[in-house]
């Protein structure tokens, strides 16, 4: 990207289309400073290899594990790719009991973890229930290549770990 300056225009270099950005004649550095943040989100949403949120699943799960209780059994899909590129991801999960039944119902937090970095993601997930133990996770933003946890839990102490690879 170009250097931000407070008078004339901005554009992105990254190969994606991003509008041009206006900035007022009286803006001080410190103004331009605080939309630093609001722009990388921007870019990232613009850039990511999905460029929005896709609900074209594959058939095939690309994870599976089963809750430390023994009890939830976990599927996971990606899309727009399988496995997952960084950017914006989207992510169905098939949640079932220990003889297969779809569980309903569940209040599921994903939280998204980057264990060689020490960091998380700086946009918290949403989980929408499609009935039939289908959860659809929205707004996942895997932003760097490598090994992630999405750890889920269900309201309870006990947290299952599904390990996902990025591209």
């Amino acid at each position: 990207m170009h250097a931000m300056h407070c008078h004339g225009q901005v554009e992105a270099k990254c190969g994606c289309q991003m509008p041009r950005v206006q900035w007022p004649d009286s803006c001080s550095c410190q103004d331009v400073r605080s939309l630093v943040p609001i722009g990388l989100v921007l870019a990232i949403t613009a850039c990511s290899s999905g460029g929005g949120a896709s609900t074209d699943f594959p058939v095939s799960a690309y994870a599976t594990v089963t809750s430390s209780t023994g009890d939830v059994h976990y599927e996971m899909r990606t899309a727009p790719t399988q496995p997952p590129a960084r950017g914006l991801v989207s992510l169905l999960l098939t949640v079932t009991d220990s003889s297969g039944a779809p569980v309903d119902g569940l209040t599921l937090d994903v939280v998204p973890w980057m264990p060689a970095m020490g960091h998380g993601a700086s946009i918290v997930p949403s989980v929408v229930a499609q009935g039939h133990g289908d959860y659809l996770v929205n707004d996942l933003v895997l932003v760097m290549p490598g090994t992630w946890e999405l750890r889920l839990s269900t309201g309870t102490a006990a947290v299952t770990v599904l390990p996902i690879t990025v591209q």
